[in-house]
């Protein structure tokens, strides 16, 4: 298991705001690399069934809970999604970032260097999502691949 790089965290907050239970396998997934977490994460799963004002008053409840005054970054599932619609119509007073394309990669990299600030933050799990998109038969750069047969 990795461990975070040491330093004072500047404690932002996590919300994994997806459809199902796409944000907490994703998070199980994390958790065998980074254990214990080094930032405070809350997963919030969005039922199709609940009502629209209901879901976006629990998820500013979630979203005022994760901030100590550093602020919070959303990570969502996919852009123009029921749950990036939700966090869209926040109008969250503190300091928000939302970001979508949620996958492994952006955790990873969000909890790489955990003591960021949350626009650095943002910005590294933007890219971490990017860097592990690959066509996995080309390789990372986009080389053909040997495989035995």
């Amino acid at each position: 298991r990795a461990n975070p790089s040491s330093g004072t965290a500047m404690n932002v907050g996590v919300l994994l705001l997806t459809q199902e239970t796409i944000g907490s396998a994703l998070l199980r997934a994390a958790q065998a690399v980074y254990e214990p977490l080094p930032l405070n994460v809350t997963v919030l799963a969005v039922n199709a069934e609940a009502s629209v004002d209901v879901f976006v008053n629990i998820v500013r409840q979630r979203v005022r809970a994760l901030d100590t005054g550093n602020g919070v970054i959303v990570l969502l599932d996919a852009p123009g999604s029921v749950p990036c619609q939700l966090a869209q119509s926040l109008n969250y007073e503190g300091k928000i970032r939302l970001v979508t394309g949620l996958n492994l990669p952006m955790l990873l990299g969000l909890f790489k260097n955990p003591q960021r600030g949350l626009d650095d933050l943002a910005n590294a799990v933007l890219q971490a999502g990017r860097q592990g998109i690959v066509d996995a038969a080309r390789g990372p750069h986009g080389q053909t691949t040997t495989h035995a047969h």
